[in-house]
């Protein structure tokens, strides 16, 4: 029975009880309740319903909804033009872009063990751990 949804046993209860009988049985109203239960009548028919109203919300976005197509296509536009400015640009001249070796500073070790290596660049150390083999 784990396949079977648990709100059906509920179901089939609440299917198989019976109404309870009413406190008392309800008679034809007299004649104060049947003058109440007309002045309601023709008040509610007196009234005139309120006009049908969009909330301002819903307005909005229909009349946003033509908009966002457009303004999704122009802040890709944007994008494109404020980060791919110099992304297609070649430099002037390549040499300049290209930093020659002679000019990067000495990378020496300066110790090496099992598990980890230390490399130094003048006030710059890098240590380089490895795992531990079991």
């Amino acid at each position: 029975m784990p396949d079977r949804d648990p709100i059906e046993g509920l179901r089939e209860a609440w299917g198989d009880l019976e109404a309870p009988p009413p406190d008392r049985v309800l008679e034809a109203p007299d004649a104060e309740t049947r003058a109440a239960l007309e002045w309601m009548r023709e008040a509610w028919r007196a009234l005139e319903p309120p006009a049908a109203r969009i909330p301002w919300r819903v307005r909005l976005a229909r009349r946003a909804g033509g908009l966002r197509p457009i303004a999704a296509a122009a802040a890709v536009l944007v994008a494109a033009v404020v980060f791919g400015r110099g992304f297609f640009d070649a430099p002037s001249r390549p040499h300049e872009a290209v930093q020659p070796l002679a000019a990067l500073p000495e990378v020496r070790i300066a110790s090496l063990d099992p598990d980890r290596m230390e490399l130094r660049s003048g006030p710059v150390r890098l240590i380089l751990l490895t795992p531990e083999v079991r």
